[in-house]
């Protein structure tokens, strides 16, 4: 006869879990409100919080019709709009309302980007969503991230998209194709040799796990997989990946004695 909900920010994982480890007797349904501390400040005078107009997400798992209609009842009489749908198509809009927004507030902070004394208004609007992205816990943050499932996918084609941008910049500052192809040449060379850099940094600290662990430092099945994978991937020859991941490998193989 209960009623079990959840408010997590994202719902696959836990809807999951409701629906794996409650008893059939007990209603369940995912929910989200769609708010936070920073976007429901406590009015001191009237002494309530400000959720009027703003939004919660029901994900009905397993809850019988009177009662789903008596929650969402109370839920607008409270001045909220609600929304029922799934757990996939939350998640799949929230990669990009909430995971992606949180990135950019935690991302402009990391660039130092914040208040100064010369601004335009909409250098004031992209500041606007750093109080709600950078109160949060780090934990917090790692989880909407790493428990949504699209979250990935949104970040890393919100990242080309930069690189492209920046791309076409540098193509519209130079004079001629010559001069932008030397340019954009010397820059991914920057770019490689920097992501090298970093991937024999993690090669010395996973050094350290497979002492721990007592495990080989080749691992021929791997470095198959990782070359095969690169072949179909990219528009390169066989030979010429191979030749690259030669040499990686025997520079990942010393940075592991």
């Amino acid at each position: 006869g209960s009623l079990l909900l959840d408010v997590c920010s994202v719902k696959m994982h836990p809807c999951g879990w409701l629906k794996k480890y409650t008893p059939e007797y007990v209603d369940i349904m995912g929910t989200h409100p769609m708010f936070g501390p920073t976007t429901s400040k406590f009015n001191l005078n009237k002494k309530e919080f400000n959720i009027k107009g703003k939004q919660i997400v029901l994900c009905p798992l397993r809850i019988k019709k009177d009662r789903q209609e008596r929650v969402e009842k109370f839920l607008k009489k409270i001045g909220l709009e609600v929304i029922i749908t799934t757990p996939k198509e939350h998640d799949f809009q929230n990669a990009k309302t909430l995971s992606l927004v949180h990135f950019l507030g935690r991302s402009l902070t990391r660039a130092g980007i914040g208040e100064q004394k010369i601004y335009t208004p909409g250098y004031k609007d992209v500041l606007k969503i750093l109080p709600h992205t950078n109160n949060d816990n780090w934990q917090l943050f790692y989880d909407m991230n790493n428990f949504n499932p699209y979250a990935s996918q949104v970040r890393k084609k919100f990242i080309r998209s930069c690189l492209d941008i920046e791309e076409e910049i540098t193509k519209s500052g130079l004079y001629n194709n010559f001069n932008f192809n030397r340019k954009m040449i010397s820059e991914i060379d920057e770019q490689v040799f920097s992501l090298i850099e970093k991937r024999m940094k993690y090669v010395r600290e996973l050094s350290t796990t497979k002492k721990e662990r007592g495990l080989k430092v080749v691992d021929q099945k791997r470095e198959k997989d990782l070359i095969g994978g690169k072949i179909k991937k990219f528009n390169l020859s066989d030979s010429f990946i191979r030749e690259i991941y030669k040499l990686i490998f025997k520079e990942s193989y010393k940075n592991q004695k």
